[in-house]
């Protein structure tokens, strides 16, 4: 199953690009196999204007600035072993450049940096009998430079699905991400800040009633929930100073 497409952007001050991208999947019984290509772009925001007119007092500089880009390469494949398991397993590498970074003195933005990412991620998911389901996953991934932000090294996942008379839903997961660095280009620093580890628990109860009593349309249905977020109560930020919500339930 081969596959094509592209994405184009006309921008009035930072030019137009195009973003191809394209796929190929061979599947043969119980084995999968794919190869997927895609460029993406991402152009300076507002943000930039704001800081050279308002705060760098640099005028229409910011025209001068070029889009971040990266070229995103992949491979990988899924294989049900037995009736109940099946196993992904995908490698990646990232190019990219023209990287947006703040650099002082005097303050102003600048398109310098190329970067490289490249990583495996596995995933095996469990499913012994029709009303339970449970997948256990991770990414290991290596940047350069080793500063990169938003690049963890490690990336843990897990999760049940469990179905009682069609009618009770209980679903619970967990994640975990390692120490990585951080940085945001609308409050600019010079080096990038790091922010440590943390780890998630969520969980979701729900109970689907169908048909709805005392409604004449039959096909209708409604469902009761009951979620939990953080339920472990984990103190953690994606920033440096942006603290996250702690337990957080919700109903409906």
């Amino acid at each position: 199953t081969p596959s094509v497409g592209a994405r184009y952007n006309i921008s009035k001050y930072f030019g137009d690009f195009l973003g191809p991208e394209a796929g190929l999947k061979v599947h043969y019984k119980d084995t999968e196999l794919y190869a997927r290509y895609a460029k993406g772009f991402n152009l300076p925001g507002v943000y930039t204007v704001f800081f050279y007119e308002l705060n760098f007092g640099q005028g229409d500089k910011w025209k001068d600035l070029k889009p971040e880009k990266i070229d995103h390469y992949e491979i990988g494949g899924s294989q049900k072993i037995t009736r109940w398991l099946k196993a992904d397993l995908a490698l990646f590498y990232d190019s990219g450049k023209d990287r947006l970074i703040f650099k002082a003195p005097p303050p102003h933005f600048e398109n310098l940096e190329k970067y490289r990412t490249k990583g495996i991620e596995a995933t095996a998911t469990v499913t012994p009998w029709a009303n339970f389901e449970c997948f256990v996953g991770g990414t290991y991934l290596l940047a350069t430079p080793s500063d990169l932000p938003y690049a963890p090294k490690v990336t843990l996942s897990g999760g049940v699905s469990y179905a009682l008379w069609d009618k009770i839903f209980i679903n619970a997961d967990t994640t975990y991400v390692s120490s990585r660095f951080v940085s945001d280009p609308r409050f600019p620093v010079s080096n990038p800040e790091k922010v440590g580890s943390y780890y998630l628990v969520n969980g979701k109860i729900s109970y689907r009633i169908k048909p709805i009593p005392y409604v004449p349309y039959k096909k209708a249905e409604a469902e009761i929930f009951l979620t939990g977020e953080n339920l472990t109560n984990v103190h953690y930020e994606y920033l440096p100073g942006y603290p996250m919500p702690g337990i957080t339930v919700m109903g409906g």
